[in-house]
């Protein structure tokens, strides 16, 4: 299956390669013998930023009531917290941790309209640590799905990643899986809904999941 590149990524991946091509060039003019060898480091960091910025194919599963991961990462919490401004009460919160090495787009959990976009300053503390969801930068994605229920794609910042993309606008309606934006090296990404819900998990903490894929669970 192609694997494509996202947008996001076009201002990182021009300098890179910039930069890869320049110190390239600089090493095959004044090295020589096993020097050569040092051209696998601007390379690889090339590399490693085409391999970050991929945009594989993703097709959303099928059926009623499913709630998909809005993520790539492992799951690190499942629980119920106190009610967020836009849930209005007792809320359910799935939290999901990206690595450096996860594919970093994320996607609606669910089809809706966006109703809300909340932007919030903060600090970059790593985003393994559960603080980080309260004190880090991050971006809320408030959605209401066709039955009227509202949820949060919180996007978070990390220790190392230092730009959230929103590509979507108050009153777009989100398709499920539907890309809308991305964090760029390492975050954390959480979906809240009300706790009221019946709602049945499909995946335990530590479970590795993938955005737009993973069923996290179902509305019964």
């Amino acid at each position: 299956m192609p694997i494509t590149l996202t947008k996001y990524g076009l201002p990182q991946i021009l300098l890179a390669t910039a930069i890869a091509g320049a110190l390239s060039a600089v090493a095959a003019i004044f090295l020589c013998g096993w020097w050569l060898l040092l051209l696998a480091i601007p390379v690889g960091l090339w590399a490693f930023v085409l391999f970050f910025f991929r945009s594989p194919r993703r097709v959303p599963p099928e059926g009623e009531g499913l709630l998909i991961s809005p993520a790539d990462g492992f799951i690190t919490h499942i629980e119920t917290c106190d009610d967020e401004e836009f849930i209005g009460e007792k809320a359910r919160r799935i939290g999901i941790f990206l690595t450096v090495f996860d594919v970093h787009l994320n996607r609606a959990p669910v089809a809706g309209t966006v109703e809300k976009i909340e932007y919030t300053e903060g600090e970059y503390l790593n985003a393994m640590k559960a603080q980080s969801a309260r004190r880090n930068e991050r971006n809320d994605v408030c959605l209401r799905d066709e039955n009227g229920e509202p949820f949060i794609v919180r996007q978070i910042s990390g220790a190392i990643a230092r730009r959230i993309v929103c590509d979507c606008k108050v009153g777009e309606k989100l398709e499920r899986g539907q890309i809308f934006g991305m964090i760029k090296f390492g975050s954390r990404t959480e979906v809240f809904f009300p706790a009221r819900l019946a709602f049945e998990p499909e995946v335990k903490i530590g479970r590795h999941v993938s955005a737009g894929h993973t069923i996290l669970g179902r509305f019964t």
